[in-house]
């Protein structure tokens, strides 16, 4: 998987191929160098007790869902934001957003 630099915009290739593990690894990452690893348990928790309650998490960014800065729940899902990635800003998730809206459903195509 290709990793973000920190402060570099991604690819929308690189965006396709993340999932899960990478957002949680990134959260991980800002943990740790916060100090709070306490965050981490209450966060795992958190995901348990969602799951429990029959929601999911998307798997990565979805490209018709996902809003700029917000989690969206639809559907028992829940999708991250753009924002959520290291890279992408609020200027790349608006111009997403605005080209799924021009355009509709985005596909791998």
């Amino acid at each position: 998987m290709e990793k973000a630099a920190k402060g570099k915009k991604i690819s929308g290739s690189a965006l396709e191929k993340m999932d899960i593990d990478k957002i949680l690894e990134s959260v991980r990452e800002k943990i740790n160098s916060s100090g709070d690893k306490n965050l981490i348990e209450s966060l795992q928790k958190n995901v348990l007790e969602m799951e429990m309650k029959g929601l999911k998490f998307a798997r990565g960014l979805d490209f018709n869902n996902s809003e700029i800065k917000d989690f969206k729940i639809e559907n028992n899902t829940i999708y991250f934001p753009f924002t959520a990635i290291a890279g992408i800003g609020e200027k790349l998730a608006e111009k997403i957003i605005a080209y799924r809206q021009e355009k509709g459903q985005i596909t791998n195509n």
